[in-house]
């Protein structure tokens, strides 16, 4: 009797399980088709949606459409015409917004966007079928919507969804790691700063040849990682947007005797030949950040003669004109390990190295490149490369070039009690007789 009765119970039990799990997979796949109907009228068939063409009911009139499947969709939707004017709209993006259906159909898009967004839209909606923009809210409040937008008869479709608390996590992660970044950088600054001022002692006392290289070591490595340190605070403050950039009149072969002086040593202690070539016509003062371009140049020079076990490095200034605009361009080309295709986009990505067997052979943090890349944005210049496994580097540091009267040139002439370094010709003359630099015109 006891047997029956499990037996019934197993049963019955048994059912209910079955009869739970239809009507689960019935639910899913309901949900399935419904995002799948969804997908249909956005992408076309299949979900891969690029370069696909609509389906048939996306050509009909608006008021033919599956309403109930846009209606129905989590993401706000916007049929647009040619001229910018809402013909459809669903429920969600009038919650998203806080607009009736009857208000937004009055509208255009152009009065949902925010002013910043709609010169990115303008460029980004005929480049791409997905891409970030700004609405702004009845209330006035701010929107941060991703669009995916498709096309055909004169009409485009947009399906909207909200990422604003994603943009603001992310706002506040990368305030957080530049934060982070700035103490612990003030931190390890301070201990540092001592091991590097007791091994310069070290280095003027009595020493024999051992002890004096283990000293020296000491200070190298020191300096090194003190160079990580402020590339590390000075990307922070960027992230923060807490680094201005200071402009005034300076003598350009100030700045470039600084960068090969610091250069010179790096180069004859890895037995490299070292050039530095001013091409005539480049201005004698220049208006900008000496100390941020000096930043960059040095951070291209350095990077030059760590991944170049032999031959050359060269650093090339020469002023240019494109579209009509002058810049001046700091070329620096190395006869080095060389680049991959496939990695030269990586290369200004924070942290990153081309290839990790280069971080083993070379070592670095590559923080140097992304945070030069940065800086020069901040200039309103660039950087470019030109590279090839094998063949070599070469970074091309470009900048505007601002004119400055000549009796600006004469105060900061006599301001730096200095005389022009670069004569007529164009050959910085305070550089040439180097044993491991040339400076040619």
């Amino acid at each position: 009797m006891i047997s029956q009765y499990l037996l019934a119970d197993i049963s019955s039990n048994g059912v209910h399980l079955i009869v739970g799990s239809l009507l689960f997979v019935a639910a899913l796949l309901f949900v399935v088709i419904l995002r799948q109907r969804e997908l249909h009228i956005l992408h076309g068939p299949g979900t891969a949606g690029a370069g696909r063409e609509w389906p048939a009911c996306l050509a009909q009139e608006p008021g033919e459409w599956p309403r109930e499947i846009i209606q129905a969709a989590m993401d706000g939707f916007l049929l647009v015409d040619r001229r910018g004017r809402i013909k459809v709209v669903n429920k969600a993006y009038c919650r998203m917004t806080g607009y009736s259906e009857e208000e937004l159909l009055a509208m255009r898009v152009s009065d949902l966007e925010a002013q910043e967004a709609r010169a990115i839209r303008a460029k980004q909606i005929v480049a791409q079928e997905r891409f970030e923009s700004r609405h702004r809210r009845k209330d006035g409040s701010l929107l941060d919507v991703e669009v995916s937008v498709r096309r055909a008869s004169g009409m485009m479709a947009a399906f909207l969804s909200d990422i604003s608390g994603r943009k603001r996590t992310e706002e506040k992660l990368v305030r957080a790691k530049s934060e982070f970044l700035a103490v612990m950088s003030h931190e390890l600054r301070t201990p540092l700063n001592g091991v590097l001022g007791f091994s310069e002692l070290l280095c003027a006392t009595p020493l024999d040849e051992e002890q004096r290289s283990y000293a020296q070591m000491i200070r190298n490595s020191g300096g090194h990682l003190l160079q990580i340190i402020d590339d590390i605070l000075d990307y922070s403050c960027i992230g923060r947007g807490e680094m201005p950039i200071k402009t005034a009149p300076f003598l350009l072969a100030d700045l470039v005797k600084k960068s090969c002086a610091l250069i010179r040593e790096c180069t004859s202690r890895k037995g490299l030949q070292f050039q530095c070539d001013v091409v005539p016509g480049v201005p004698e003062t220049v208006i900008g950040d000496m100390q941020r371009i000096h930043q960059v140049l040095s951070n291209l020079l350095r990077n030059a003669v760590k991944f170049t076990p032999r031959g050359l490095v060269r650093l090339r200034v020469a002023a240019i004109a494109k579209g009509g605009e002058r810049f001046l361009e700091f070329s620096v080309r190395d006869s080095g390990v060389g680049i991959p295709p496939e990695a030269l986009g990586e290369v200004f990505k924070p942290f990153t190295q081309a290839d990790s067997t280069l971080h083993r052979d070379f070592n670095g943090t590559g923080l140097g490149l992304a945070l030069s890349h940065r800086l020069a944005d901040a200039m309103g210049g660039t950087i470019t490369v030109d590279s090839a496994p094998g063949k070599g580097s070469t970074f091309s540091f470009r900048l505007p070039i601002q004119s400055v009267p000549a009796t600006s040139a004469d105060e900061t002439r006599a301001i730096s009690g200095r005389q022009p370094l670069l004569d007529g010709t164009g050959g910085a003359k305070e550089l040439a007789g180097q044993s491991n630099s040339s400076i040619t015109p």
